[in-house]
């Protein structure tokens, strides 16, 4: 089931909560639906990260959560 463009507000997204649970969850459900392509994650917290290190830590987390190199770039 497609569903409309959502934003996602991670408050604390570079913290661990976000880092071990909530940022690999929210991949495993938005991938198994094939909806991420229309949802947008913002993270806030208290670091200044540019968009590639935010992203690289995203990344970091999905692979540490247990998804693989490739599963993570998506």
């Amino acid at each position: 089931m497609a569903i409309d463009r959502q934003l996602f507000v991670i408050f604390g997204g570079s913290g661990d909560l976000a880092r071990r649970k909530l940022i690999p969850a929210l991949h495993r459900a938005l991938s198994s639906e094939g909806n991420a392509d229309a949802v947008v994650i913002l993270g806030i917290g208290t670091k200044h990260l540019t968009d590639e290190e935010y992203c690289a830590l995203v990344e970091k987390a999905l692979i540490e959560s247990g998804l693989d190199a490739a599963t993570a770039q998506d």
